[in-house]
């Protein structure tokens, strides 16, 4: 059996602090008005880059995932790619 790094490991490798790593059922405003629920994170079979599931709550059906680095980034504006949502009630909109 090989010796895989851990989630952690790989959060340090690719410079993510791990207080800002989204958790499951946290919800998301993204910048071009989405609404999502955080499923889960893992990391990419192919690359071990850390990566986020995550599912629309406007538009249910299949889950999406993308690298944690651009999930957590910035915008050419500087404002974040996705806003974590720390009330529900100031969610944007109805889901």
């Amino acid at each position: 059996m090989s010796n895989l790094p851990s989630f952690e490991q790989q959060l340090e490798k690719y410079g993510i602090d791990p207080r800002d790593v989204p958790q499951p059922g946290e919800k998301y405003d993204h910048y071009k008005g989405g609404k999502y629920e955080i499923i889960m994170n893992t990391l990419c079979s192919e690359t071990l880059e850390p990566r986020v599931i995550y599912k629309s709550l406007i538009y249910p059906g299949v889950p999406w995932n993308r690298p944690l680095t651009v999930f957590l980034s910035k915008q050419s504006n500087g404002d974040p790619r996705f806003v974590r949502v720390h009330d529900p009630k100031s969610f944007r909109g109805e889901f």
